[in-house]
């Protein structure tokens, strides 16, 4: 669902020099991004560019390693605009698309402060709440909305997807059904639908949903896959097969079909020759460069060998991770699962490594979840030995969350800077 968590800014004005500003700073070319957005001014501009112009050139300013400008620029520039509802929210939506998160959800959270009865503000702010994975509050905000606007459909659609991130499919289900009486061609939502109604036990209400979605989907392959993973989870195996079939139909050649003729051989009791499948599709995807696919092959493949007592072969998946550098929330996400250890208190940690075998030193940072800082440094340690085959040495650690329980390991890691980051730099990462 994330491909649904847009900003919504009403009717846009266009400005070719802010367009072609924000082009340069994706490249990383910050100073002429930042020369671009600073011949704007003395223009007479609405608002909305106002705002989406002073948002990238506070990042040009960071990028350029001037921050210390950049916050007073941005505290100048509020001090006059602070109270134009439409400057700050061009404002906190330009921070959010440059993902800046933590400072677009102080503006998109002051928006609310600003018109509590604006629909858009609370629609905003809650799509910036799920950018940040905060999803209790962005069900909150979107709640808000539906309190304000009770058939607004984007943000039944979000709060759906909030409910079924959190974990509870019923109140998902009813949120998917409401929208799609309003948007009924919706292929993807109804997909969503047919995954939560399988959860909540109706195969026959779950089945429907999936077969709209698949007339209506732009990707019915990917209709077809998820439909066959709601059908393993209840062990209708026909289903599973009858989805294989129309993928083949389709592309039979396909990574998610290929993914599941190794999950049915597994089924059958065909271990090895599931695994040596899942090893086939891994290189295809590889081949094809398709990073959704690969991250989603290697998470596959993880958990597969954990599932079916695997574990050999967890260290011939540890260097395809480390030497295609396949550090994607997803991959990290579900090594902790596979490898990680259930800890009844817990907190996550910054961990700067350096590597002074590097001329300049490189410095790495890791987020890490462990009992302890030593345990988190001797983590973030082995895990950057094995990535780099290089051992560093402990520049920083700190604590960046109280104690609760929480899965060992890795939960980020960062690409080689060349200079050693600062206090401020850890908050902002």
């Amino acid at each position: 669902w994330r491909r649904y968590v847009i900003h919504y800014l009403g009717p846009v004005e266009e400005n070719a020099v802010l367009e072609q500003a924000a082009q340069l700073f994706d490249l990383d070319e910050f100073d002429e991004a930042l020369g671009r957005v600073r011949s704007l001014q003395g223009e007479t501009l609405p608002s909305s560019i106002r705002g989406r112009a002073m948002a990238l050139e506070v990042m040009c300013l960071v990028g350029l390693e001037r921050a210390e400008e950049a916050q007073d620029h941005l505290e100048k520039v509020m001090s006059e605009e602070g109270d134009d509802f439409a400057f700050v929210l061009a404002a906190g939506v330009g921070f959010s698309d440059l993902d800046e998160c933590e400072q677009a959800e102080l503006f998109l959270r002051n928006l609310t402060e600003l018109d509590a009865e604006s629909v858009l503000a609370w629609l905003n702010f809650g799509v910036c709440l799920m950018r940040m994975a905060e999803y209790d509050e962005a069900r909150e905000a979107f709640t808000q909305c539906l309190d304000l606007e009770p058939d607004l459909a984007w943000a039944m659609l979000h709060r759906a997807n909030c409910a079924t991130t959190l974990g509870d499919p019923e109140a998902a289900a009813e949120d998917y059904r409401n929208y799609l009486v309003l948007e009924k061609e919706d292929g993807v939502a109804w997909m969503f639908l047919g995954a939560v109604e399988n959860q909540l036990g109706d195969g026959k209400a779950s089945d429907k949903a999936f077969t709209q979605a698949a007339r209506l989907s732009d990707d019915p392959i990917d209709v077809y896959f998820n439909w066959s993973l709601s059908a393993f989870a209840r062990d209708d195996d026909s289903r599973v097969r009858d989805c294989l079939q129309r993928i083949d139909e389709i592309d039979a050649d396909d990574y998610r079909g290929l993914i599941l003729r190794a999950e049915l051989l597994a089924r059958e009791g065909e271990i090895w020759p599931a695994w040596e499948q899942y090893e086939a599709v891994l290189d295809l995807v590889l081949e094809d460069e398709r990073e959704d696919a690969v991250d989603f092959v290697v998470s596959g493949m993880l958990v597969f060998v954990s599932r079916n007592g695997l574990e050999e072969k967890l260290d011939g998946i540890a260097d395809t991770i480390h030497s295609h550098e396949l550090y994607s929330d997803l991959i990290l996400q579900t090594l902790r699962l596979v490898t990680g250890e259930q800890l009844g208190s817990a907190a996550n940690f910054h961990i700067v490594l350096g590597e002074p075998a590097s001329a300049p030193v490189d410095y790495y940072v890791y987020e890490v979840c462990a009992a302890t800082i030593q345990s988190a440094a001797t983590l973030a340690t082995e895990f950057h030995a094995r990535r780099t085959g290089n051992e560093p040495v402990l520049v920083l650690a700190q604590p960046i969350s109280d104690p609760e329980e929480g899965l060992s390991g890795i939960i980020w890691a960062s690409e080689p800077l060349d200079e050693r980051p600062t206090e401020s730099d850890l908050e902002s990462m």
